[in-house]
C-alpha cells in the first residue's frame, strides 16, 4: 500500500483573506456612510463654525438652537452682527417674533420685551439664542447680561 504525504495547509492564506475582506468591508461602509450623510434630505448645512458640516435633523425635533455669548456690534435692518468673545463676527437675521430680555435696576429678574430693532443695544455683553426656522438660524432672543456686582466696600 502506498502512503501519501500529508497535505500542508497554508495558514497564512487564511489570515491574508480575512484581512483583505475586513479592509474591504470598512472601506465600503465608510464610502456608503459618506454618501448617505451628504444626500440626507433631513440635514441642514451648518456653517456657523466657518466650515461646512452636516447636522442631522429629525421630524421629531421641535427646535434646533444655537447660543452665542458676545456683543451685538451692528444692526442692519432685520439682521445683526454678533462678535463672540474670541473676536469672531457673523451676521444673523432676526426672527419676526424675537424677544429682548433686560435686567431692571435693583432686581435680579429680566423684563421680557417684544423685539424691535430700536431696542437692541450695541456693544453690551449678551446671550443670543438662535433657532432654525425655514432652514436658517434666526435670532429668537437677546438677553443682556447684568453687570457683575461690585465687591463690598468699593
Amino acid at each position: 500500500m502506498e502512503q501519501t504525504a500529508p497535505v500542508k495547509s497554508n495558514s497564512n492564506l487564511g489570515w491574508i483573506v480575512g484581512i483583505v475582506l475586513t479592509l474591504a468591508a470598512l472601506a465600503l461602509g465608510f464610502f456608503m456612510g459618506r454618501g448617505l450623510l451628504a444626500t440626507n434630505p433631513g440635514s441642514i448645512n451648518n456653517q456657523a463654525s466657518g466650515s461646512a458640516t452636516m447636522v442631522k435633523t429629525s421630524p421629531l425635533f421641535k427646535a434646533q438652537t444655537a447660543t452665542i455669548q458676545g456683543k451685538i456690534t451692528k444692526i442692519d435692518g432685520s439682521t445683526i452682527t454678533v462678535t463672540s468673545q474670541d473676536n469672531q463676527a457673523e451676521t444673523f437675521p432676526l426672527d419676526s417674533n424675537f424677544t429682548i430680555y433686560k435686567h431692571t435696576s435693583g432686581t435680579s429678574f429680566a423684563a421680557a420685551l417684544p423685539g424691535s430693532d430700536k431696542q437692541i443695544e450695541l456693544n453690551k455683553d449678551s446671550i443670543i439664542v438662535l433657532n432654525v426656522k425655514d432652514g436658517d438660524y434666526k435670532v429668537s432672543s437677546i438677553s443682556y447680561l447684568s453687570p457683575p456686582p461690585k465687591p463690598p466696600g468699593r
